[in-house]
């Protein structure tokens, strides 16, 4: 049992002082400067040890609010999972102009017990000592922190975050912090912090978020800290108190306590079906997040499911990972929000490279290592208007994006052979042409797209669509009888591609795929069709190639698979771009996207994306508009075609 012993400055040279080696004496320096009041916590015998442990409460002149948390500080500082921690409070303050500060200087602070044996060298003074100098150069350097909407990231901190956020926030690693999510990082690292963990903590009946609770370790504490019977306990104390901490569980229990056969069906077939996705694709992790009633974010659900046993350079990360999810939330400023609004698909090529902002558990999963994320918004016709989150967390071999495209495809060809009851939260089916929208990462940039993708697994063979050519090795958008039906009608070029659903560009595509060189194709040319099916790629001088990179860079508006350009084999190709009396030249690698040739124009004409339109002229003297990657593609592939060595095109201002 711990007993309290009080004391203030006037007699803490006193106290503190009879173990000359129990703290340092620049921070016994410091309670006295502050004029700190304390109280110690002398356990009888330590349980591990068999010695005496303490444990420390100081605090300033105190109000009744800081009373209370001093109150509750007393009480939470005895829990075992708090040895060896420092705990201090951020409380909000007004400024002048009338923003919100938090600070923690002159507010109630806690160190964790340790152990001490008089006359012997104490149990762990260095993170005892580290703890101490963290605490004060808190106060000295990073005492205050803003918290409203106003601010920049660097200005929030850690603090202002999960004030602004009121969702907790933790990492078991503080070397996985941004010095802008993080400012206090090299201090932390210099005083041998390992794992930090903040919670908003709220007015029991107001609900206001009154301030936030900041723990700190020189150990990595986290499955410690999210261990139900201890965030049960924490509840309790403060609620005595009358405050509230942000306890997940609680919200999950709601909102998945209450249980309906409905629900219940149609988590089973999600269970099932992830299942089947892990297993047949190989994927580390999955899970399924539900909306909160509570909280209005995004709660981790009752399914998690892992293919095989997790294999990767971290495994003990992954085990904490899982269990701070069982009670975490997504707030509905960063994926969530992406995800819960249309088209309800998101994928991500490195999810590490993402904000707590955007995903609070980002320290997790650089830790773990994860990379390549695709997430998408269900419901299911058994529970009406619910939404269920899923996300899966792609091979690592899937690192840079090497094959996620098509992999993505085949996931979602899975899921629609195997969901009964499920399509998206938008009304559509999965293997409809789809959108998603893309996050990438170049040099460092990140990259907003939308990009479509089909399904593929065994309901694909039933899309004409998606019928492949049994020889020529390219996939057909079209079949051969429709191009001949429009073909005999002598149809326009714009006529046919009304009639067959697909762009003009598509249809030209398409038609060179089959060796039509024009609109409408010649009738020896449909007469030879036979054999040329035998034998369809020298007809053209080359070979024409698969691109399968599957790059979400690489995805087509129309499809997820088209052919490869190249310029007689090689890896670059010459662009030359006329704006207005300018004419600029540069090269591009291949595969290039569309955003690449944007850049290397704004290098040169300081023209933003989005103020003008990209067109070539075609074989037929058409200027065609160029407005996603598969449209560069078919350009240079036209270019190509006609034994061009540099392609043209035009810039025309919006």
């Amino acid at each position: 049992m711990m007993m309290p012993i009080h004391g203030s400055v006037d007699d803490a040279h006193t106290i503190l002082g009879v173990e000359e080696d129990y703290f340092p004496p620049d921070f016994k320096e410091y309670i006295r400067k502050e004029r700190l009041y304390w109280s110690r916590f002398v356990e009888d015998q330590d349980y591990f040890y068999h010695r005496p442990t303490f444990g420390w409460v100081f605090w300033s002149q105190l109000d009744n609010f800081a009373d209370l948390i001093r109150n509750a500080l007393q009480k939470l500082i005895s829990k075992d999972e708090l040895r060896l921690h420092l705990v201090q409070f951020w409380a909000p303050t007004k400024t002048s102009e009338g923003r919100t500060l938090l600070t923690t200087q002159f507010q109630p602070f806690a160190l964790g017990k340790t152990s001490y044996a008089p006359g012997k060298t104490s149990y762990a003074p260095g993170a005892r000592n580290s703890l101490c100098e963290y605490r004060m150069g808190m106060c000295r350097e990073y005492n205050s922190f803003y918290a409203d909407a106003e601010c920049a990231e660097e200005q929030l901190g850690l603090p202002g975050r999960v004030f602004l956020n009121q969702h907790p926030e933790s990492t078991p690693d503080a070397r996985h912090y941004t010095l802008k999510e993080y400012p206090q990082r090299d201090l932390a690292l210099h005083c041998g912090i390992g794992s930090s963990w903040a919670e908003p903590v709220f007015h029991h009946f107001s609900h206001t978020c009154v301030g936030v609770l900041e723990i700190v370790s020189p150990r990595s504490m986290v499955r410690d800290w999210h261990d139900k019977s201890f965030l049960g306990e924490m509840y309790d104390i403060f609620q005595e108190f009358g405050l509230q901490c942000f306890v997940g569980y609680n919200h999950y229990e709601m909102e998945i306590g209450d249980e309906n056969k409905a629900r219940t069906t149609a988590f089973q077939e999600l269970n099932t079906v992830l299942k089947t996705v892990c297993e047949i694709h190989n994927l580390p992790f999955a899970m399924t997040w539900v909306p909160c009633s509570v909280c209005n974010g995004l709660l981790q659900g009752p399914l998690l499911s892992e293919a095989v046993e997790y294999c990767g350079h971290n495994e003990d990360y992954f085990d904490e990972f899982v269990k701070v999810i069982k009670c975490s939330h997504l707030g509905k400023g960063g994926v969530a929000g992406m995800l819960l609004s249309s088209p309800n698909m998101l994928y991500c090529s490195d999810i590490t490279q993402l904000s707590l902002t955007e995903y609070p558990l980002v320290p997790y999963a650089q830790l773990i290592e994860f990379c390549g994320w695709f997430t998408l918004c269900l419901q299911s016709s058994y529970t009406a208007n619910d939404i269920y989150a899923v996300e899966f967390f792609l091979p690592m071999r899937n690192r840079c994006g090497d094959n996620s495209w098509t992999l993505l495809s085949l996931i979602l060809g899975t899921m629609e052979d195997n969901f009964k009851t499920f399509k998206l939260a938008s009304g559509q089916e999965l293997g409809e042409l789809l959108s998603v929208k893309v996050m990438d990462f170049q040099k460092g940039q990140k990259l907003h797209s939308v990009q479509n993708i089909q399904a593929k697994g065994a309901g694909e063979r039933k899309r004409k669509t998606e019928r492949k050519h049994r020889r020529t090795g390219v996939r057909i958008e079209v079949s051969w009888e429709d191009i001949l039906e429009c073909a005999k009608n002598k149809m326009s070029r714009k006529g046919a591609a009304e009639k067959l659903q697909v762009s003009i560009s598509t249809l030209k595509r398409v038609c060179r795929g089959y060796g039509l060189d024009r609109w409408p194709p010649r009738n020896q040319n449909i007469k030879k069709f036979p054999s040329f099916r035998s034998s369809p790629v020298e007809n053209e001088g080359q070979t024409r190639q698969h691109l399968n990179s599957d790059l979400p860079s690489n995805q087509a508006s129309d499809s997820v698979a088209h052919t490869k350009p190249a310029f007689q084999g090689a890896n670059i190709v010459t662009i030359r771009a006329k704006y207005e009396n300018n004419m600029i030249k540069f090269r591009l690698s291949l595969p290039s996207r569309l955003v690449a040739l944007r850049q290397e124009v704004a290098k040169r004409l300081n023209l933003e994306a989005g103020t003008y339109y990209i067109r070539y002229e075609d074989e037929e003297n058409e200027l065609i508009l160029i407005a996603c990657d598969q449209d560069l593609q078919d350009c240079i592939d036209t270019f190509k075609s006609l034994g061009k060595t540099s392609v043209v095109v035009q810039l025309e201002p919006k």
